[in-house]
This record gives structure tokens, C-alpha cells and sequence, in this order.
């Protein structure tokens, strides 16, 4: 079944959406409100129309990241700081919990828990955080040929971080992005910075 032309979701057609975020079979849609949509094909479910995210529910979701079968969100809490969830399939580290189980519901990232982030973004298997002091924060897996390469930017982390680690050598960055495989980050100064799997340039 495909459709073939832009069609109106009419279900948010009373909301005010302000960002969204795709995966490769799943949409996420965040609100002015700061209420979570998604549908499509999860680990879990298969949803056909969005859903608000039970689990963060009274929270102000800010940002909104997917990666295959995981999610993460940036949540503005209720003292005003912000937190990380995450969300998914855990196999490759890609939720930062400190293991390779999955989580059905959005799971407080506990080590960026003193840290104000104000970026995420997600890949495949592999996710990023900047903090409010630009620094840079990364963990997961980037799945390649070259798996005995650090792919991640960690020096001596291998090719898996469970937890989020900080990138020393990267300064003042101010956001970053992740391809399936790859990791970009600009700074403040305007400079940008690739790694990861570059085998398609």
C-alpha cells in the first residue's frame, strides 16, 4: 500500500507541529504543546496513526530523535531542566543505559542527568547529546566492516559505548547530526567536524 501524493495527517490537524523525526519505518512528531506523536512500524507495535508517547505525558518533549528501532527525546521537566529519554531496542548500547536491554518505555538517560543538554540526534545505532557548555557527548555503536575501528570518536572506547561518553578533543560545539553511520558537529565558531563510516564519501 503506498500513497502517491502528499496527503494531510489528518489526525494532527489540530496541532501545531514543531519538529519531526524519521526513521525507517516510524514518524515522530513533536507539538507546541510539547506532547510526542508516533506511528509506523516500531520493535513493539504497529501503529497506523499517532499516538501520543504514554510515558511522557505531562512532560514538554522539546526534541524528538529515531534511530531503526530505538527513539530518543529531549524533555524539558518540570524544574526546567532538561532530560534525555530513550527508548527501544538496546542491543548495540544505542539508549546509554549501561547495557544491551531493550526498554519499552521512554527511560531517563541517568548519566546526562546533571547535564543541561540542548541537542540530540540519532542513527542507526548510535546517538549524540550537546550540553548547554557545548561539549559533545556520544555512545552506541556505528555497525561496519571496520569493526575493530573507534568509529565513535572515544579514544579507546572499541567500537561500543553503553554509556555516553564526552569527545575530550571537541570544543564549543553547538549542534551535531548523525547519518546511519556517521557522526557531523559544528561549532560555535562555524567549523564542521565528520567521522564515522565514510565507505559512500
Amino acid at each position: 500500500v503506498g500513497v502517491e501524493k502528499p496527503t494531510l495527517v489528518t489526525s494532527l490537524k489540530q496541532k501545531f507541529v514543531t519538529q519531526m523525526a524519521v526513521g525507517v519505518s516510524q514518524t515522530a512528531a513533536v507539538t507546541a504543546e510539547g506532547e510526542l506523536f508516533m506511528w509506523g512500524t516500531t520493535t513493539f507495535d504497529v501503529v497506523f496513526e499517532p499516538v501520543v508517547v504514554e510515558g511522557l505525558k505531562g512532560r514538554k518533549v522539546e526534541q524528538v530523535c529515531l534511530g531503526v528501532y530505538h527513539c530518543g527525546a529531549l524533555v524539558r521537566e518540570f524544574d526546567e531542566a532538561t532530560t534525555v529519554y530513550t527508548w527501544g531496542r538496546g542491543d548495540q548500547g544505542q539508549l546509554g543505559h549501561g547495557s544491551r536491554r531493550e526498554f519499552r518505555k521512554p527511560t531517563v538517560v541517568e548519566a546526562l542527568r546533571k547535564t543541561n543538554i540542548i541537542n540530540i540526534a540519532s542513527g542507526e545505532t548510535h546517538m549524540v547529546a550537546v550540553s548547554d557548555k557545548n561539549r559533545l557527548f556520544i555512545w552506541g555503536t556505528i555497525v561496519s566492516p571496520d569493526s575493530d575501528k573507534d568509529l565513535l570518536g572515544i579514544p579507546n572506547a572499541g567500537s561500543c559505548s553503553l554509556k555516553p561518553k564526552q569527545i575530550p578533543k571537541l570544543k564549543n560545539v553547538s549542534v551535531a547530526l548523525c547519518g546511519s553511520r556517521f557522526t557531523v558537529a559544528v561549532t560555535q565558531s562555524g567549523a564542521v567536524f565528520t567521522w564515522g563510516y565514510g565507505n559512500y564519501g
